[in-house]
């Protein structure tokens, strides 16, 4: 919430005034939109340094890396309304070479940022730079556990003293400088393997200096089967939960966490169509994590940003969202909408429920399928 504060107080009076348009036009869940996404979440790379046991990667026909001419254009046509870019899918973020320039320059245009990274690449001079020369709001860390057996057998490649040495720079760095930003975030996988650990990982955060920490349940895809996911052990979700909130007021650690799994009464509304754009580094554009292989367009290819945010396909995906039969099927069973008592909530694409993650383009008065993604092996990813 203080970082949301704090990113209105920074806005322009125009980009409040936008602002003020889109939440009208989400709360009347209009389907054309005055407004562009206010927010970006834009893929720098699709290489990695790490082979996580959940991953499971997403290819497009298009560059590795986003380029910082593509950058650039994304940057010109959405720097009048957009408020937030966020730099969190698919690879590592500081394998694209680009991307503290990216950052400085979305930050020389108003527009914060919210980045994602495991921390292996970095350094005292990067966090510096970050802080002082960005508008970085999050700098969000990747850490699935409080042991350093457990985080590196679940992200393998990665060191946990480096990954610690990479949260201790951002956090001297603000100090050095007297900021108190980019808040440090911590984001935590909760599966069977890892829950036991929560608790001592909200006391490791705040023994590090991470501020704030994000826990989402696993999703059940790459190396990890359903044995894996707390859906089977929901008692337990909710114990550990609960200590963990006990320790997190003790500690002053602001805690995120998801539904509890026996929660069947979990209702919300998805903002994501009214709100967010992922764009990929050729330009394919998607509507959310749920939905990598599908594409609502390109935005270099289909009239750009705009044009793509009110196309026919994203109109659908808002006529239909809260319908009893929506345009992208998987939003019927979406934990975010409708919670995770359901096992479809854990699961991401496998064999005998690819459909759910498909467009339904018989029933809709779509006319254009545009190209989708293909699944590929982590083994395949685009060499550095």
């Amino acid at each position: 919430m203080r970082t949301r504060v704090e990113r209105f107080r920074r806005l322009s009076v125009g980009q409040r005034y936008r602002f003020l348009i889109n939440r009208l036009e989400r709360a009347a869940r209009a389907e054309r939109l005055r407004t562009g996404p206010r927010t970006l979440d834009i893929v720098p790379t699709h290489r990695c340094n790490l082979r996580c046991v959940g991953c499971v990667h997403y290819e497009t026909v298009g560059p590795a890396d986003l380029s910082i001419e593509l950058f650039r254009e994304i940057l010109e046509e959405s720097a009048p309304w957009a408020i937030q870019y966020r730099f969190c899918s698919l690879g590592e973020l500081f394998l694209n070479r680009d991307a503290p320039e990216m950052l400085r320059m979305a930050g020389e245009r108003g527009i914060g940022c919210n980045i994602m990274t495991n921390g292996m690449l970095v350094t005292p001079e990067l966090a510096d730079f970050l802080v002082c020369s960005a508008r970085v709001d999050m700098f969000t860390f990747s850490i699935d556990g409080a042991r350093a057996e457990t985080v590196e057998r679940l992200r393998r490649g990665l060191r946990f003293d480096r990954l610690l040495s990479g949260i201790a720079a951002v956090v001297e760095a603000k100090r050095r400088h007297g900021s108190s930003a980019p808040v440090v975030q911590g984001n935590f996988v909760a599966m069977r393997e890892s829950i036991e650990e929560l608790v001592d990982l909200v006391r490791l955060a705040a023994d590090v200096g991470i501020e704030d920490l994000n826990v989402n349940y696993l999703t059940v895809e790459g190396e990890t089967d359903v044995a894996d996911s707390l859906f089977n052990h929901p008692e337990f979700q909710r114990s550990v939960f609960e200590e963990a909130r006990r320790v997190a007021e003790e500690t002053g650690v602001v805690l995120h966490l998801p539904p509890d799994i026996q929660d069947g009464g979990f209702r919300a509304r998805c903002v994501l169509p009214w709100d967010t754009m992922i764009i990929d580094t050729d330009g394919t554009a998607r509507m959310c994590y749920s939905s990598w292989e599908e594409s609502v367009g390109n935005v270099r290819t289909d009239g750009g940003i705009l044009a793509v945010w009110n196309s026919a396909i994203y109109r659908e995906v808002r006529r239909t969202i809260e319908s009893g039969s929506p345009f992208y099927r998987y939003c019927e069973h979406c934990g975010r909408r409708v919670g995770f008592s359901r096992l479809e909530a854990h699961l991401g694409k496998g064999e005998g429920n690819a459909e759910l993650f498909r467009f339904d383009w018989d029933r809709s008065g779509v006319p254009e399928r545009p190209h989708g993604t293909k699944l590929v092996n982590p083994d395949t990813k685009a060499a550095s």
